[in-house]
């Protein structure tokens, strides 16, 4: 019974901001299916993230997404509002 309850608790300490999200894009579909399981501490998730400036630079870095999860609001990510960028 303490296992059933671990993976499904009967109340939600937090709110999934991957709700009502708009599902076009593979890697949003992904980080929501990983939204509870980073939340709760059963699965970390490490995104790498490359972009290439107008100049022609490349710049890269790394999130840890159960850690952004706490830190900032992913529900403009999901909606399609605002775009993934490392801080």
């Amino acid at each position: 019974m303490q296992v059933y309850q671990y993976l499904f608790p009967p109340y939600t300490p937090y709110h999934a901001t991957s709700e009502g999200m708009i599902k076009d894009d593979p890697l949003k579909i992904e980080l929501a299916l990983r939204e509870r399981s980073n939340r709760v501490g059963i699965l970390s998730t490490i995104i790498f993230i490359k972009l290439e400036t107008r100049a022609g630079y490349e710049i890269s870095g790394y999130l840890d997404y159960g850690d952004k999860l706490i830190v900032e609001d992913w529900k403009p990510i999901f909606v399609g509002r605002k775009k993934i960028i490392g801080t």
